[in-house]
């Protein structure tokens, strides 16, 4: 319901759209709330003041029918280190959109802190297509000519 109802509204006031609805959505009572992060739960408990015994903590799963498990095992982990010589390697994945909610900025900032303690390491980023991962992409660039 609100997917379509942001496409109605300009930018500019969508967010305060949306922090309206949520206040009026909390207004009703429910039995249990599932919360897919540790940051929702505790925004029900401050911000809304939902009692701890109605919030459930509930991470989401990840799907893997939408994909061939045949073609996955075909490249192994250790298949995958020897292809680009990063055997011996810690390797860091980050996986996802690079939404500032998501923490990325501050995994950037930290790069050059992390990698002067542990040069060997190696970060893998596999962003998500979303509106900053131009931003995203262009701070790894610049982070990594300095380094």
């Amino acid at each position: 319901m609100f997917g379509k109802l942001r496409k109605q509204f300009k930018p500019r006031y969508s967010a305060l759209f949306y922090q309206w609805l949520e206040k009026i959505l909390f207004l009703f009572s429910f039995d249990y709330y599932h919360c897919v992060s540790l940051y929702t739960l505790n925004t029900l408990r401050t911000l809304f003041g939902v009692e701890d015994s109605k919030l459930r903590l509930i991470y989401n799963g990840v799907d893997t029918d939408f994909r061939n498990p045949q073609e996955i095992k075909e490249l192994t982990s250790l298949q995958w280190r020897e292809k680009y010589g990063w055997e011996d390697r810690f390797l860091m994945l980050y996986y996802g959109h690079s939404g500032k909610s998501k923490g990325i900025d501050y995994l950037i900032q930290a790069l050059p802190k992390i990698l002067s303690t542990s040069p060997d390491s190696v970060f893998v980023f596999n962003l998500i297509p979303c509106k900053r991962d131009q931003e995203i992409k262009q701070k790894i660039l610049k982070i990594a000519k300095k380094i």
